[in-house]
């Protein structure tokens, strides 16, 4: 059964995405309580890409479940524009000796290192470390429905938040093991929220403002509390504080929820667009992005209203070329980018 809240969902975290990059690029100064607390309420806007994949999978894949044309489709729609996308300026990298900026000078080496260390953390583009981390949870797709069916799935659901909070993401996005280690819990939690969407909709809406309340109490406790503005980065095995931003995240899934679920019996062209295009543009604004950082080509700068422009622009410029690159290639597009 097709739900328009979840697929409306897409469009919200897609454009959040977006945002959370084109405030780097856009210079913002976040150099005030306020601004602070904006950035922590907007950051980390993957939780919610996560908890949709997890919510779909179970959604669309539980119930008739094939290992091998389940992971045939994801590599068609995932894998394969992944590296296709990446070929190219990774070949530029290893002909040029390119550096790119925070890339550690081992994955230099040699074109083999070069080629297998950019493959394998995703880190050509910024937001490609999400696809090796993707990759892992779709080869444990076995293991995770079976756990799903145990009675004490949520009970390893708040174990994992829990070290979640713990690990932080990595430093850099640049170790995909320890991001399946903090995104799983996720990916589990939409599973189980589309186990129990029928009550847990309904719970969702009677508790909406008590969620909000905890979101934006989060975001003010990393506010005012921590050192931290936006996603918290470390190495694995090194002490920090927790990670308030995540169950922040958390709280504002179910706040999402309501808010898109009250929406479902209406057709909103513009969400529908963002929805229907949201992997390739989170494919291809990465790539607008890193041409805009690298000539300087972004003459707005310092404040928020020219980071949604910005926004904006990237999300327009990125269905643009979806559009041209499906009109050139036809149905061969999906192993492009994704669609």
């Amino acid at each position: 059964m097709y739900l328009s809240y979840i697929h409306y969902f897409r469009a919200v975290a897609i454009t959040l995405i977006v945002l959370g990059h084109a405030i780097y690029v856009g210079h913002w100064r976040i150099d005030n309580w306020g601004a602070k607390l904006v950035m922590n309420a907007v950051s980390n806007a993957t939780v919610y890409f996560v908890f949709i994949s997890g919510f779909l999978f179970h959604h669309i894949y539980a119930h008739k479940f094939g290992f091998g044309k389940f992971l045939t489709t994801r590599i068609k729609n995932v894998l394969s524009p992944y590296l296709a996308l990446s070929a190219l300026p990774l070949a530029l990298i290893i002909l040029t000796g390119d550096r790119l900026p925070l890339v550690p000078e081992r994955f230099y080496a040699t074109p083999w290192h070069t080629l297998i260390y950019f493959l394998l953390t995703g880190c050509t583009f910024q937001p490609f470390w999400y696809i090796p981390m993707a990759m892992l949870l779709y080869l444990l797709a076995v293991p995770i429905l079976n756990l799903s069916r145990s009675v004490w799935f949520p009970m390893v659901i708040g174990a994992l938040l829990t070290l979640a909070c713990v690990v932080h993401r990595p430093m850099f996005n640049l170790n995909p093991l320890h991001a399946f280690v903090y995104f799983l819990p996720v990916y589990l939690l939409g599973i189980w929220a589309s186990i129990h969407k029928e009550w847990l909709l309904p719970w969702l809406e009677k508790h909406v403002l008590y969620l909000l309340a905890g979101g934006l109490l989060f975001s003010a406790l990393q506010t005012g509390f921590s050192p931290v503005v936006g996603n918290y980065h470390k190495y694995l095995f090194q002490t920090a504080p927790l990670d308030l931003n995540l169950p922040g995240k958390i709280c504002f899934i179910g706040v999402i929820m309501v808010g898109l679920r009250r929406l479902e019996h209406r057709n909103i062209p513009l969400l529908n667009a963002i929805a229907d295009y949201s992997f390739p543009i989170y494919f291809l604004h990465s790539m607008v992005l890193d041409l805009i950082d690298r000539r300087s080509l972004w003459p707005f700068s310092d404040n928020f209203p020219q980071v949604l422009l910005l926004t904006v622009f990237l999300m327009g410029a990125s269905v643009a070329l979806a559009a041209l690159i499906k009109f050139l290639f036809g149905k061969t597009s999906r192993y492009i980018i994704g669609y």
